[in-house]
């Protein structure tokens, strides 16, 4: 068997170097260039939890002022009581007030089992509602801006069906909120 010559094996020659350029392209560029879009995204969610983690160091000597009892000129960041039970009550208070504040019924508030995390101990609560967006996103403003700190986890968020063709959907919320107490391990 012979290969063609002339204009139709030149052709011919030019026909399977576009083939194999893209093959090449397709077999090697494309995942380099997918592998270096995933390291630059990996990169920067990493120096996003770097800043985090930077800020949180950042406030740790006021926290270990308040643990202390020292002098705290700051809003206060831990939750008051001197046991699980009466921080917990405390944290409801609050989240209660601020649900109330931004027009946000909650339908059930549950006490989740405290734990301990060093020097502190942390209290959550789960709660579930019904509201607008524009409620929600009131409560959670509310929350973040809150003292002592709370915290949101574990957010989830559903539209429900609008009960008319004019009226604002609804969102079913439901969420986890913390705080911490002084205390050690031995302390309940």
């Amino acid at each position: 068997m012979t290969l063609p010559g002339g204009r139709v094996g030149s052709l011919l020659a030019l026909g399977l170097t576009g083939v194999m350029l893209a093959v090449l392209g397709l077999g090697v560029v494309a995942p380099l260039r997918d592998w270096h879009a995933d390291r630059a995204e990996n990169l920067a969610g990493k120096q996003a939890a770097l800043r985090r983690m930077h800020a949180l160091a950042d406030s740790l000597p006021h926290l270990a002022r308040v643990a202390a009892g020292g002098p705290s000129t700051a809003a206060p960041v831990l939750l008051a009581g001197a046991t699980d039970a009466v921080a917990a009550a405390a944290l409801q208070g609050s989240v209660q007030e601020l649900a109330a504040a931004a027009d946000v019924p909650l339908a059930s508030v549950e006490t989740l089992a405290s734990e301990p995390r060093g020097a502190y101990r942390r209290i959550a609560l789960r709660l579930s509602t019904v509201a607008s967006w524009p409620a929600i996103v009131n409560l959670l403003f509310a929350l973040d801006r809150a003292s002592p700190r709370i915290l949101v986890d574990d957010l989830q968020l559903r539209v429900t069906a609008a009960r008319d063709a004019g009226s604002v959907p609804m969102i079913d919320a439901s969420l986890v909120v913390l705080s911490f107490r002084a205390g050690t391990e031995g302390k309940p």
